[in-house]
């Protein structure tokens, strides 16, 4: 692999898209002073880093006279690097067919239909950084008709449906909770239902915020979580508002996504606290001076990880336990 000064109809029949960006792959005519020769077993996402790492701009394929071999190897490692770039991604779909069913005799919820239609939503392409940390990125599918199925369906429960490409066999449903109101007049009784995701989505101009929690070293998603993004909304969302009134939104629905990774909490050093304990036992067998402090005035600092790690521990079992229902 080596540097490349690129003529400009090299550069205009690669056919990029603003995907590339991504990849922050910069189609300049540029020469390194000092060509880098990789191996020829290397893996893409190495030659990426390293060239990536070194400020390199263009990647072909030479033999041992520096003659490049075929310009078009140069287009299929680009689009390679370019889907190295995307670790993986979540088809995304909603459904409005769920109802619900207020019973004023027994005040009851029943819950009918399931999934019996779903529509494209969009995409979310999560990518991984130099750091290490995940960021997702939504891409909305043209024509969803969001806006007006909302409107229409103001009485369904808006669900979302996510399909992840590592676990195609496993799908994430996302949805808000319904609540049932009874409100009683002398002998009247009037019954209110609150579909709280669809009112708030409308008056939210269909922006969506996405909390994802996922394994990065296994790359499982573990949770989708949907909530109607308040910013965008010009004033405080009223979750009382009528659907029904409210206009339907034009336009494609948007999104901002936040990724939780899991993470993994360091172990409290006991081999160090247990060869200090015979560090000390070994030293008073040989009449050395004895220490009479206290034994949490000598060991605390063995002790209080200990005791932090067992909190942090038990404070997110709850959490795991209820990523795990949704």
């Amino acid at each position: 692999m080596k540097c490349l000064i690129s003529q400009e109809k090299f550069v205009d029949s690669l056919g990029l898209t603003t995907a590339d960006e991504q990849c922050w792959i910069d189609l300049e005519p540029f020469l390194h002073p000092h060509p880098h020769r990789v191996p020829l077993n290397a893996s893409l996402p190495f030659i990426f880093n390293l060239f990536r790492g070194l400020g390199l701009r263009y990647l072909a394929v030479v033999n041992d006279e520096n003659k490049m071999i075929n310009f078009s190897i140069i287009t299929t490692i680009l689009a390679v690097l370019q889907v190295s770039c995307t670790d993986w991604s979540l088809e995304l779909y909603y459904s409005l067919d769920a109802y619900i069913i207020c019973d004023i005799l027994v005040k009851k919820i029943f819950k009918t239909a399931d999934f019996a239609s779903v529509y494209p939503l969009g995409r979310i392409e999560l990518r991984r950084s130099y750091e290490g940390n995940y960021t997702g990125s939504f891409r909305p599918v043209l024509g969803s008709n969001l806006g007006r199925k909302l409107s229409e369906g103001s009485d369904n429960i808006y669900r979302i449906q996510a399909k992840s490409s590592t676990q195609p066999d496993i799908e994430l449903i996302s949805y808000s909770k319904p609540v049932c109101c009874f409100f009683q007049f002398s002998s009247l009784v009037l019954t209110s239902l609150l579909t709280f995701l669809q009112c708030l989505l409308l008056q939210s101009k269909l922006f969506h915020l996405f909390w994802i929690s996922i394994d990065a070293d296994r790359q499982l998603v573990h949770s989708v979580t949907v909530f109607p993004d308040w910013v965008s909304a010009n004033n405080t969302p009223d979750i009382t508002y009528n659907c029904v009134n409210h206009a339907p939104v034009s336009g494609e629905p948007n999104a901002v996504v936040h990724v939780s990774t899991k993470a993994i909490l360091p172990s409290p050093d006991t081999q160090a606290f247990v060869l200090k304990m015979e560090k000390e036992r070994k030293a008073r067998q040989h009449g050395a001076e004895q220490d009479n402090r206290s034994f949490l005035t000598k060991y605390w600092m063995y002790i209080v990880p200990v005791v932090l790690f067992m909190v942090v521990s038990n404070a997110l079992s709850p959490e795991q336990s209820s990523n795990g229902e949704q």
